[in-house]
């Protein structure tokens, strides 16, 4: 009787532990009020005068029209993931994606990301818990991703956004130190660098220092779902300096680049991780107006996404004329982990044996 006991332990366990490696990882990774006319047009030539010394820019970033220009922008993601995976937005083919949110700016565009829809009552960008439950949240619930979620953000909202206090989510944000899983002598300086907080970026942490951390962490905690969100586009794009601003998209760019790396390298992650890019809202599309976003500018609310994976057909550049939204982001991402979500909702079960999962595809 007890070696059966003993031998039914045994399968629970090895059963447990498959169905943990063969479920899907996510990473997430958002940069905060990047436009989509840089990812698919490239060098803005009307903004390019507005800075010093154009005649650098030009002669780094134009290139001989828009496509070789946003390539030099954007090496990584025209020269491999616009090969491997999908990019949606480009309006000049009427590929268009959207918020549904008309604030157009940083928490509501994350609450509508990550909660899947557009709550009016979430109208700032204040300390304060959000009261919808995220995709994030919901998978925590779930014993495969359950405290193998992790977040890492320059903006030091996110606790709040993702409701640390009740979702239970890993959660490091803004200049605060991890404290938490393997904490490496890598990690161990990184964070020794939030001693060093400058005054001039406020509570918000510098984005090489978030990537740093997160990239660590990742290599040695393996987090079935790791979310990035960074923060220096809309930093330079509020300070009206295009030349940081495409600076920080190259940089950007440079970081999608290192995660890619990990996912074909990793054993953890080669193979059955999918990759979601996006951002929160867009911004003007003029001089006069491409430093803001908001209500108005109206057309601050026109946005993209890049997504890769197991199952993904590499179809590259979308040029069909079709409308998405941002508030669709959080059922693609219940349906990448095979996971239900339905916004607004938080008692979300699975529905059979474990694959077997009926998953809410609505807006």
């Amino acid at each position: 009787m007890k070696s059966k006991i003993l031998l039914l332990l045994f399968y629970l366990t090895f059963y447990n532990i498959l169905a943990q490696e063969s479920s899907a990882n996510l990473i997430i990774i958002t940069t905060d009020g990047l436009r989509w006319q840089e990812i698919y047009q490239g060098l803005d030539k009307k903004l390019v005068k507005t800075c010093e010394r154009p005649a650098e820019i030009n002669q780094f970033y134009a290139g001989d029209d828009p496509v070789k220009s946003r390539e030099r922008i954007l090496p990584f993601v025209w020269g491999t993931l616009a090969k491997e995976g999908c990019l949606y937005g480009n309006r000049n083919y009427k590929n268009k994606v959207d918020t549904r949110n008309y604030h157009r700016f940083s928490y509501p565009g994350y609450n509508e990301i990550f909660c899947g829809a557009f709550d009016p009552l979430v109208n700032s960008n204040k300390k304060t818990y959000n009261k919808n439950v995220s995709i994030l949240e919901e998978l925590n619930k779930h014993q495969t991703y359950h405290n193998k979620i992790a977040v890492f953000s320059s903006w030091e909202l996110f606790p709040y956004i993702l409701n640390e206090p009740r979702s239970g989510i890993l959660i490091n944000s803004g200049w605060e130190d991890v404290a938490t899983g393997v904490i490496t002598p890598k990690l161990a300086k990184l964070n020794a660098g939030h001693k060093l907080k400058p005054a001039w970026k406020g509570e918000t942490r510098f984005d090489d220092l978030t990537w740093q951390i997160a990239m660590e962490y990742a290599k040695s905690n393996h987090p079935k779902v790791l979310l990035i969100s960074l923060d220096d586009t809309d930093h330079f794009g509020h300070k009206g300096d295009y030349k940081g601003y495409l600076e920080a998209i190259v940089q950007f760019d440079l970081y999608l680049k290192e995660v890619w790396d990990l996912i074909q390298t990793d054993p953890f992650y080669k193979d059955h991780t999918n990759l979601l890019i996006t951002t929160d809202h867009g911004r003007g599309q003029f001089p006069s107006t491409w430093q803001s976003h908001g209500f108005l500018p109206s057309r601050s609310g026109e946005i993209w996404f890049m997504e890769y994976g197991p199952g993904i057909p590499p179809s590259g550049e979308a040029k069909s004329c079709v409308q998405q939204w941002q508030a669709s982001l959080a059922s693609r991402m219940a349906g990448y982990c095979k996971i239900p979500f339905i916004p607004g909702k938080s008692n979300q079960v699975s529905t059979g044996p474990l694959g077997e999962w009926i998953t809410s595809i609505k807006p």
